[in-house]
């Protein structure tokens, strides 16, 4: 009796295990296909931690390529449950699958082509000593047809007069543009 008693539980320990792992399962399926909504709505900073979750290691070219790649790979850790696992559990070296993803073939992504306009601003005061608005990243970043979000932000009014970039901090953005590979390196002063 003891011994299928035994059997039972372990039988239940089981079925509960697998019941969780395809929970989580369907959890991950969710989260894969709803993952470009998933990273619209966070904050950078959030997005940072997430990397950190999921990215273990990634190795750089010494220079950067003629062909413009400065990114060889990504290792990504990604935990994998087992079917005797316990929440209680600590995960090990043994729970975790590397996945290593060769960039080498692969361009820049249009989203890795892409600087805030903090980071823009930050860039310009530290190279630069000088101070822009989003106003004038914006006008510049549209004249160059550089794809822009939806702006919440809009006059009511379109006849109000909306100050000009001057040529000065035109030249400021458009350097740092490039520095952040969203403009060609080759791309000049429009007039």
């Amino acid at each position: 009796m003891e011994r299928l008693e035994s059997l039972i539980t372990q039988t239940k320990r089981k079925l509960d295990s697998a019941e969780q792992g395809s929970k989580a399962i369907k959890q991950v399926e969710n989260l894969i296909q709803n993952i470009p909504e998933f990273f619209q709505g966070m904050i950078c900073e959030e997005k940072r931690k997430m990397y950190q979750l999921l990215i273990d290691k990634i190795e750089m070219y010494p220079e950067e390529t003629p062909d413009g790649r400065i990114v060889k790979s990504i290792s990504f850790k990604i935990p994998v449950f087992y079917e005797d696992w316990e929440p209680r559990k600590e995960m090990t070296a043994e729970d975790v699958i590397t996945y290593t993803l060769d960039t080498r073939e692969v361009g820049i992504t249009s989203a890795e082509a892409k600087a805030t306009y903090v980071e823009l601003k930050k860039y310009i005061l530290d190279k630069y000593g000088a101070k822009v608005s989003s106003l004038y990243i914006a006008q510049i970043k549209r004249k160059y047809g550089i794809d822009m979000g939806e702006n919440y932000n809009k006059l009511d009014d379109p006849n109000k007069r909306v100050p000009k970039c001057p040529i000065a901090k035109e030249e400021m953005i458009i350097e740092a543009l490039k520095h952040f590979r969203m403009l060609e390196p080759d791309v000049k002063i429009a007039v």
